[in-house]
């Protein structure tokens, strides 16, 4: 932002929102004068989005950001951008060591930094053998549960996503 949109916006300099809802919307006000805002989640199996799977991600976050920011609307979005994020159905994730003696811990379910650091943190401790009531958490928390056969998955997860985000209302 410029110095006027700056002063328009008014307030501290750095701050986070996280939303009441999962699929809600996280914002963040950057020291840089950056407003961040992550929100929309599509189902891609194969890992590719498309210039539509972006265009339109461009357009929910701007429509978020103008609901939230009404005296920046003149603000243009930089950037725009996606990226993969691991999901289950059951919020389930896989922490331990595998049969093949690898550890795992994989599948934040959208809470990847703080969900992320502090699953690392752990398998790293479960590794040298430690033990505590949070590794115990996560060793016993359910698995992720298998989606059906494609397209049936393809439907389903969609239709489930748009569900999240219609019940998320103003969250987006």
């Amino acid at each position: 932002m410029n110095a006027d949109e700056v002063r328009r916006l008014g307030g501290t300099r750095s701050w986070s929102l996280i939303p009441a809802d999962p699929m809600g919307s996280t914002i963040r006000r950057l020291v840089t004068d950056r407003i961040c805002v992550r929100n929309h989640f599509a189902f891609r199996p194969g890992l590719e989005a498309s210039q539509a799977d972006l265009t339109k991600a461009k357009s929910l976050h701007r429509r978020s950001f103008e609901r939230r920011f009404p005296m920046l609307e003149d603000v243009e979005l930089e950037y725009t951008w996606g990226g993969p994020l691991c999901l289950s159905v059951n919020d389930g994730a896989l922490f331990g060591r595998r049969s093949d003696g690898v550890f795992e811990a994989v599948g934040c379910n959208g809470l990847g930094l703080s969900r992320g650091s502090a699953s690392g943190k752990l398998i790293a401790e479960y590794a040298l053998g430690r033990d505590n009531d949070l590794i115990r958490q996560l060793l016993n928390q359910p698995h992720p549960r298998s989606l059906p056969i494609r397209p049936i998955a393809d439907v389903a997860v969609t239709a489930a996503i748009w569900m999240k985000e219609f019940s998320a209302g103003a969250e987006l």
